[in-house]
């Protein structure tokens, strides 16, 4: 497990890393919303979003993947690799069907988003695998230096033509140039790269593919769920209501990578204890810490609220002030049905995860419209709660009937 000083060294590591990565994501956005203004935000975030639906096709949970097994990766990311790149293929043919039919709202800036979210999943896969090798030290180098220079060219292409065109070339450059340093800073995983040749063998892919199933269905599920509100949004009330209400959730939208920080940092753990007391007490560090992120989300969440409601009348910030009350509650059902999710995860347990969170999703796909077209865009956040409501409801039941056999040897 290692002294509380490396492990307290390696989750700062890992804090710095995946927070940048949020802060980016978060910071360049809201400066988007500001410049374009809700209608054109409104349209960027629902292509936007149209896009990391699809890319989900290239992921397949892969990175689960990778942090379930820990430090004993052995030779399992080639065989990843190829799987990934066969998965690119389709999803790119996908994405240029989807565009054909006239669904995203600007056709030419959906194909430079998808390109940039399919760059943007390979550089977290590579990262990903650095944090499971408790390589946290070239995690951080590679993320926070990267990061922190996107934010940059980003905030500077925004102001510098002030239209979304320009800005998704610039995302898409910005990814490339993030994802070709990684052969840079990481000699391990170049070489890794190059072993991936003998596994692009369709039989071989078929076979990593149908191992991975059921960590593809549950990040697709979880996924999903963080993309398909601004989709329904768009539709039902338009691109400005979407705007509006994307302009307070982005902050909602970074809950996954920043709990990640923690799920990157037990998950491991959980699964490769073997001792029932090392077991239970990592179970109650790893909820304490969530419950103190939330604590501190909810925090910021309203001194952002307070600046929000500060700004003029009829601006998008003003006018997304008050849903954060909302997406606070929404942030403690996440957060606290991550952690149930881990639990199940560790103890191999990813079909009863899956259906859970699958519950989720569907309750937000059936409910989501009807309850719009009642109650506005807090009729998105409702869909939310109920949904998460019933995913925590169904894991703490699958918790509790089927236990590990650490558990019951507690």
């Amino acid at each position: 497990m290692g002294s509380p000083t490396s492990q307290l060294k390696s989750l700062s590591l890992l804090t710095a890393s995946i927070g940048t990565k949020a802060g980016a994501s978060i910071i360049v956005f809201l400066v988007a919303a500001k410049v374009w203004g809700s209608e054109e935000f409104g349209n960027f975030i629902y292509d936007f979003s149209l896009a990391s639906i699809l890319c989900l096709v290239c992921d397949y949970g892969f990175s689960n993947q990778i942090l379930k097994n820990g430090s004993n990766q052995r030779d399992n990311l080639p065989p990843l690799i190829a799987a990934k790149l066969w998965l690119t293929i389709i999803t790119i043919a996908l994405g240029l069907v989807i565009n054909a039919t006239g669904i995203p709202a600007s056709e030419d800036n959906f194909l430079l988003i998808l390109f940039a979210v399919i760059i943007g999943s390979y550089f977290d896969f590579y990262c990903t695998y650095l944090r499971a090798t408790n390589k946290t030290t070239e995690d951080f180098y590679l993320s926070t230096t990267t990061n922190i220079a996107t934010i940059a060219a980003l905030i500077f292409a925004i102001h510098q033509w002030k239209e979304s065109r320009a800005f998704c070339i610039a995302m898409l450059a910005t990814r490339a140039i993030q994802l070709l340093t990684v052969p840079l800073i990481t000699r391990n995983i170049s070489a890794k790269i190059f072993a991936t040749l003998p596994h692009l063998h369709p039989r071989n892919t078929a076979r990593t593919l149908r191992f991975g199933f059921s960590f593809a269905a549950d990040t697709a599920v979880n996924a999903a769920l963080n993309h398909v509100d601004s989709v329904f949004l768009n539709h039902a009330a338009g691109a400005a209501a979407t705007g509006k209400y994307q302009a307070a959730a982005r902050f909602n939208q970074g809950i996954p990578l920043l709990y990640s920080v923690l799920v990157s940092y037990f998950l491991p753990k959980l699964a490769e204890t073997r001792s029932s007391d090392k077991y239970k007490q990592l179970k109650r560090n790893f909820l304490n810490l969530s419950l103190l992120t939330w604590l501190s989300l909810a925090i910021s969440f309203l001194a952002i609220a307070t600046i929000y409601s500060q700004q003029p009348s009829g601006t998008i910030f003003h006018d997304a002030a008050p849903y954060f009350l909302g997406l606070a509650l929404i942030a403690l059902l996440r957060i606290y049905s991550g952690w149930l999710s881990t639990l199940l995860t560790a103890s191999g347990r990813q079909r009863q995860k899956t259906a859970a969170y699958t519950l989720c999703l569907l309750t937000v796909l059936l409910s989501t419209h009807y309850l719009i077209t009642i109650f506005g865009v807090w009729g998105v956040m409702l869909s939310q709660v109920i949904g998460y409501t019933l995913c925590i409801t169904a894991m703490t039941a699958a918790l509790k009937l089927h236990k590990t056999t650490k558990e019951r040897n507690i």
